[in-house]
């Protein structure tokens, strides 16, 4: 895990009320547990990353990507629609 942001209590923890998630950006509201200092490492060209909420609270919420001309490209994970 190279990134990780928790929502604080209250109703941003809801799935319905998450805003948009940019990665390295704290939304309001979240913390940031992973690094516990500083920003998270770039993302690299070419490599495949994934994306998701824990799987108690969001089952098959996990997104694959990876980065292609500097842009998220969405990428297939098997077993899902």
């Amino acid at each position: 895990m190279i990134w990780q942001i928790e929502p604080g209590i209250g109703p941003e923890r809801e799935i319905e009320n998450l805003p948009p998630i940019t990665y390295g950006v704290v939304p309001p509201g979240f913390s940031q547990a992973l690094p516990v200092n500083g920003s998270p490492p770039k993302l690299v060209e070419g490599k495949t990353y994934e994306a998701g909420g824990p799987g108690v609270m969001v089952p098959r919420g996990v997104l694959r990507f990876s980065v292609r001309d500097g842009k998220a490209v969405r990428a297939s994970i098997p077993g899902q629609l």
